[in-house]
């Protein structure tokens, strides 16, 4: 449960456990010592108690044994700064976290700009080959690591969105271009979604944009994935739909992005 009530009776229960497993529970039990760590960060976070997730969470770091176990931490950590409304800081946490999967993010504008400009250009002409509407038959994503690793670059987009716009733009490619090299999940839906924005707002290019839209709607449904049936309704009437389709399509999408935002608690695209 994520209700105010719920996360504070959860708090000291994820304590409880944790000191019960104690110290060597992270060589007999690493797995649970590892999960009630993340539960007990998220719901101190949830709690409004940063600092007491912060500690929880380093100290996790400092004991976890894989690349994916510290990213779903490093995912947390940046979480964590977003609802801090520490922008900066929960990028630079998230490109710390990227680095740890080999995807190094610059920082320098120039190269930003260089590498989204690479990317782009990747991504459409691979599209074209293989067709934008073929892509929803892609294999389902199995990768450990790339599983990992999209939910902390979709972490980072919010801030990045506020902080740097070519690097906003620059994690939607990246995670369009991980989708296309390693098969679809929900977030695949959103990055579509995204790269739809990109190329009706950057490129002109609205037939394209309403394809990845559509796709990324498409997509959503497939999966039954109602996590990112908020973000793809409200991308696809935003973007794309009212450049290609009669306006009372885009309002039906957002009327549809709202009532998925509310059952979801996406409440950043269901407002």
């Amino acid at each position: 449960a994520r209700s105010p009530p719920a996360n504070v009776v959860a708090v000291p229960s994820y304590r409880s456990a944790i000191e019960l497993l104690g110290e060597a529970g992270w060589q007999e039990r690493y797995a649970d010592m590892l999960d009630a760590h993340a539960r007990l960060a998220e719901c101190l976070c949830l709690t409004v108690d940063y600092a007491g997730a912060f500690t929880v969470i380093d100290a996790a770091l400092a004991r976890a044994t894989s690349t994916v176990d510290r990213g779903i931490l490093h995912t947390a950590k940046t979480l964590a700064l977003l609802h801090m409304g520490q922008m900066p800081e929960a990028l630079e946490c998230g490109r710390q976290g990227a680095e740890l999967f080999g995807l190094g993010l610059p920082s320098e504008s120039a190269a930003i700009q260089s590498m989204l400009q690479a990317e782009i250009g990747a991504i459409l002409e691979r599209t074209a080959r293989i067709g934008v509407e073929n892509l929803i038959g892609l294999p389902r994503m199995s990768d450990p690591h790339t599983l990992t690793l999209l939910p902390l670059l979709a972490h980072c987009l919010p801030a990045a969105y506020q902080c740097n716009q070519d690097m906003f733009a620059l994690i939607c490619c990246k995670m369009v271009s991980l989708s296309l090299a390693h098969g679809n999940c929900g977030l695949s839906a959103r990055a579509y979604g995204s790269f739809a924005a990109l190329v009706s707002s950057g490129l002109g290019r609205y037939a394209d944009a309403y394809r990845f839209a559509k796709l990324g709607a498409d997509l959503c449904r497939r999966l039954n994935d109602p996590s990112v049936a908020s973000s793809t309704s409200f991308l696809f009437a935003m973007f794309a739909s009212h450049w290609m389709r009669p306006m009372d399509e885009s309002i039906e999408l957002f009327r549809q992005g709202i009532a998925h935002g509310v059952q979801t608690g996406d409440h950043q695209h269901a407002a």
